[in-house]
């Protein structure tokens, strides 16, 4: 969300296509206008964050992990889907 408004100035544009190159999600969960994903991860903690336009709002969805064993992203990036559609359909009165 915080790299929504610099992105608004010729300066920061470019900021909007690169966080949208990766979106972080399998094809079936992109039916944004927009998407953008920034991910961290270190051993036994992930960090996902989306930013998504479908029509007229934005959605912003962060999904933080911690644990005592390393994280598979895959068990997450289904729920993590799921959520970003759920928000999407509810945005659009669906």
């Amino acid at each position: 969300m915080a790299l929504q408004e610099p992105a608004q100035n010729p300066a920061g544009e470019p900021v909007r296509g690169i966080l949208a190159e990766n979106r972080g999600l399998p094809s079936s969960a992109q039916d944004f206008d927009h998407l953008g994903f920034k991910g961290e991860s270190a051993p036994g903690q992930l960090t996902l964050t989306w930013y998504g336009e479908a029509g007229e709002g934005g959605l912003v969805t962060i999904i933080q992990v911690a644990s005592a064993e390393p994280v598979d992203p895959n068990l997450i990036l289904g729920p993590a889907a799921d959520t970003l559609q759920l928000l999407r359909e509810g945005s659009a009165g669906g």
